[in-house]
């Protein structure tokens, strides 16, 4: 802060930023502030780069938020601008308005935050303006241009504008649907006889707007999407808004609930499963206002997404825990005949009254480290197991989650055996460190022992380890076996297996056995280590006496790929190995001109390293990582 700042604005220096004399010329003025000290650049946008770089770690880090924030319609995202300087400068409106009571170190405190608001002002204005410039003649040329398309897409047969528009609003929100109403009456005609194109309603759509979309709907089945996530239980003001507009939100869709067809609930963040937070409170107000035995013949999907802990930290008070789960279970009494898929995130789901649960992905992975302490993982395998032991009708299976937790609960680490023989597809996405950190440790184990699954026809295990185990060698087959269900493999066609092990000193061993898979066809594997056979190993008469394997797959290997491939192909046979299409991707230590000894080259697809992936590997292992981070599933 400039030593003068307090005569400038006491009004003793005419002509000031600020000023109203009109005695000292602007160009006196001009002469006078030119010191680059008196409005420069610098600062302000520092000032601008530091409020974007807020809103960017908002946008992108916030409750492991995937979904964008639409800030257009954001009272949160509104509120919180600025909010970094509003506490540097302790500009809240209560301090503010308390100005009458400063002393001088608050008053020149107020005084550099208005100097710095005005050159952001004047620089924002400076920008808008520029901006204008550009934006006119883009107005005007788009306008001939759609007063040109407009006249030939006006002679167009109703049925051709129609799917026209469809195709130039297919992916657009229903603001674009609006703009084409408005067009003319004969566009207008057209998009209100769409009613599908208007059936994708959002918690974040204005009611009005919500309202029109469920009437101009007509009877199409809709597609609902509550973003409830946002600025639900923070602060009083906050916090009333949205619950109205939430209450709003589930008030309008209850009404045409025999027409839901997929629900996508974004719940908000919550710290402990408790009755006064924000998760709590969201859930308690869905189950209190959609009916207990509510109707919805054609939902088929339904998606939840609960951030930070799952709600299971209650463990003393049993009569709010129970009130907690039926709260939290507000749509297991829903009548959904046809409810046949279940994404769950971070919440065990319970059985649906009436549903055939057919497809179920759940992801009970922690947002970050700490919340594994907060999860009490004996309740959620206990909570799964029931899941799955009242829903035989299941047929695909994901399941991502650590490979142990913790529980503070004792006794009862048993669950039910249950068979699913209707399931044909199992895809675990585990994580595992090495080192217990005590003694209350629950195993994945716990499950999967207990589950049978004779009619599997494709099993994926996709295992990332994260901790220190320098073992040189260390078979990690012997290790992710104890969490696959081992009871039959007779039917099993298709088998995925990638372990991505980051610890630099680890070279991890894969030594395969395949003799226990007699009806195998395809086959990918994948270490950020070496890939062995067991010594004496063969394939399963069955593969060569049926020429059932068709496909080979290696992705990432660091070690061990030819001695794998000759060892394949000599099992397969010279003649036979013609009709095996072997793929190999971004492994370590081969060429292509090695493989093609063993393998002809029309059923060879390579992919080498490039030429900075040879050092990154040995680091970072970056290749394999490539494989969890997009949960590719080749």
């Amino acid at each position: 802060m400039q030593d003068n700042y307090l005569v400038t604005y006491l009004g003793d220096t005419p002509g000031s930023p600020g000023s109203t004399s009109s005695s000292f010329s602007s160009t006196e003025a001009d002469a006078e502030y030119t010191d680059n000290n008196i409005w420069p650049l610098d600062p302000v946008l520092e000032l601008l780069r530091s409020e974007i770089n807020r809103i960017e770690y908002e946008r992108s880090g916030r409750f492991d938020i995937y979904q964008g924030v639409d800030w257009r319609y954001s009272t949160s995202f509104r509120d919180e601008l600025w909010e970094n300087f509003r506490l540097w400068g302790n500009l809240s409106q209560e301090e503010i308005a308390d100005m009458h009571n400063c002393g001088f170190k608050r008053y020149d405190q107020m005084l550099d935050a208005r100097w710095q608001l005005k050159n952001m002002v004047t620089l924002l204005d400076l920008l808008k303006s520029t901006a204008q410039e550009i934006l006119d003649p883009v107005e005007i040329a788009l306008k001939r241009a759609s007063h040109k398309f407009g006249r030939f897409l006006n002679r167009l047969p109703l049925d051709l504008l129609a799917e026209t528009i469809r195709f130039a609003c297919s992916g657009s929100d229903v603001y674009e649907l609006l703009n084409m109403s408005h067009v003319n009456r004969r566009f207008r005609g057209v998009v209100f006889s769409m009613g599908d194109m208007w059936a994708q309603v959002s918690s974040r759509m204005p009611t009005k707007i919500l309202q029109l979309s469920l009437e101009r709907s007509k009877n199409a089945s809709l597609d609902l999407e509550g973003y409830f996530d946002e600025g639900f239980g923070s602060g009083d003001s906050m916090r009333q808004r949205t619950e109205t507009r939430v209450q709003s939100f589930i008030t309008e869709i209850a009404h045409c609930s025999s027409r839901w067809k997929n629900i996508r609930f974004t719940m908000p963040n919550s710290i402990r499963w408790e009755a006064e937070t924000e998760s709590y409170a969201l859930y308690s107000l869905l189950s209190t206002t959609l009916p207990r035995d509510l109707h919805a013949p054609r939902l088929e999907s339904l998606s939840i997404t609960h951030y930070k802990c799952a709600p299971d930290i209650l463990i003393n008070e049993a009569n709010n825990r129970t009130q907690t789960r039926e709260a939290v279970h507000f749509y297991r009494s829903w009548n959904a005949p046809n409810l046949r898929s279940l994404k769950f995130y971070r919440i065990v789901p319970t059985p649906i009254r009436g549903a055939s649960i057919e497809s179920l992905s759940l992801d009970l992975r922690p947002t970050i480290r700490i919340d594994e302490y907060e999860m009490d993982y004996l309740i959620l395998l206990q909570d799964l197991g029931e899941f799955l032991h009242e829903t035989p009708t299941l047929q695909t299976f994901r399941l991502s989650c650590p490979t142990y937790g913790f529980t503070n609960l004792d006794g009862g680490r048993t669950l039910p055996a249950t068979t699913l023989d209707n399931l044909r597809e199992l895809t675990l996405v585990l994580t595992h460190q090495w080192a217990p950190l005590n003694m209350n440790e629950i195993s994945l184990t716990l499950l999967t022992n207990c589950i049978r699954v004779p009619n599997l026809t494709t099993l994926r295990i996709k295992l990332k380890t994260t901790g220190p185990t320098n073992e040189v060698g260390f078979d990690m087959r012997k290790f992710i076996e104890k969490f696959i269900p081992q009871h039959g493999f007779t039917s099993l066609e298709n088998l995925h297996i990638f372990i991505f092990d980051f610890t630099p000193s680890s070279i991890p061993t894969l030594v395969v056995a395949l003799d226990r898979y007699p009806s195998l066809q395809s086959l990918t594997l994948g270490i950020t280590g070496k890939l062995a056979v067991t010594p004496g190993s063969t394939l399963h008469p069955n593969v060569t006496r049926r020429d059932s394997l068709k496909q080979v797959k290696l992705l990432a290997c660091m070690l061990g790929v030819d001695e794998f491939l000759t060892w394949l192909a000599g099992e397969i046979g010279e003649e036979r190995v013609k009709g095996v299409k072997a793929v190999v991707k971004k492994c370590r230590c081969t060429k292509k001109s090695d493989i093609l000894r063993v393998f002809p080259s029309d059923q060879l697809e390579f992919e080498d390293l490039g030429p900075n992936d040879h050092e990154w590997l040995s680091e970072i292992r970056s290749v394999g990582y490539e494989y969890f981070r997009y949960d590719r599933e080749e």
